[in-house]
């Protein structure tokens, strides 16, 4: 039905966003609020949860919003939306996956009560290609002065940000008029 879904708003010019990876199902906190974790085996993510993602990402162009939740089994330190195990490694390398991905909103709880410098920097170095801010608008500018340092000082992967780059780059070169 998601694919479905996905091929009809791409005839109808709009483009998709799968969200939110890993997915939400097996959470009871709200990711707006409190850190949620999925405590189960990766060869049960992988046939229960992640699947579906990984088939509409091969099978559409729709974008992946990277969700707040720790998966456990891959990474029991960092949420998807800035784990270089996930983003990375799952669906950029092992997965071939290489449209954009966007993080779920950074001024959420589940993220921003930690350490939200530390956490732009990690999506960034993941592979993620867009942060999104739009719930506390007041948290942007802090945000990018955060990116900035983390330039300064190298703290930032280069060559994931040129990736980056050249896919909102086609991105754009695609966009119709």
């Amino acid at each position: 039905m998601a694919r479905a879904f996905v091929e009809g708003l791409d005839a109808a010019g709009v483009r998709a966003t799968a969200k939110h990876f890993p997915g939400l199902g097996r959470v009871d906190e709200d990711t707006h609020f409190f850190r949620a974790e999925i405590d189960a085996a990766q060869s049960e993510l992988e046939r229960r949860d992640l699947e579906p993602f990984q088939e509409l990402l091969a099978h559409t162009d729709a974008w992946l919003m990277a969700g707040h939740v720790v998966a456990k089994a891959y990474d029991p330190e960092w949420p998807a939306s800035q784990s270089k195990i996930l983003i990375g490694g799952l669906v950029r390398r092992q997965w071939g996956f290489d449209g954009v991905i966007v993080t779920d909103d950074l001024a959420m709880g589940a993220v921003s009560r930690y350490d939200p410098c530390a956490g732009v920097v990690a999506s960034l170095n993941a592979g993620v290609d867009l942060l999104l801010v739009s719930f506390d608008g007041a948290q942007f500018y802090p945000l990018m002065d955060c990116l900035l340092r983390a330039k300064d000082r190298g703290a930032l992967d280069m060559e994931a940000l040129a990736r980056s780059a050249r896919r909102l780059d086609r991105l754009s070169a695609s966009a119709k008029p």
